[in-house]
């Protein structure tokens, strides 16, 4: 009886310590579990903060395109003067100057655009 008893009870430390093992293993998933959906969390939040962000800058950039297209506006009106003064000579030039920021405005909102894109991609 003794050898029998000694197996079960070699048995029985081997069923304890697998069991210690995989409670360890269940209680490290919980943490990286936890850690992961904080992670998760944050990322969200960030997501959320980038498209407030982006849109806001699109409409940054909306509202600069419409100044450029007066000032290109203006610009027209001053050119079809016959004769210019000096000093409107100096404003069709600022009014050049702001056409060549349309154009970079242009192309900013052409990039604002693709990031909104990418970020709908992220967000799918």
């Amino acid at each position: 009886q003794l050898p029998a008893y000694c197996g079960r009870l070699d048995e029985l430390r081997q069923a304890e310590a697998a069991t210690a093992a995989l409670r360890a293993n269940i209680q490290e998933a919980r943490e990286r579990h936890a850690t992961a959906s904080r992670q998760e969390e944050a990322a969200g939040r960030d997501l959320r903060r980038a498209r407030g962000d982006l849109r806001a800058q699109e409409r940054q950039t909306q509202q600069i395109l419409g100044y450029a297209e007066d000032c290109a506006r203006q610009a027209m009106e001053l050119e079809r003067k016959s004769v210019l003064r000096g000093d409107e000579a100096e404003r069709v030039r600022q009014v050049r100057k702001s056409l060549v920021g349309l154009e970079e405005a242009q192309d900013l909102q052409g990039r604002a655009a693709a990031e909104t894109q990418e970020a709908r991609k992220t967000e799918a």
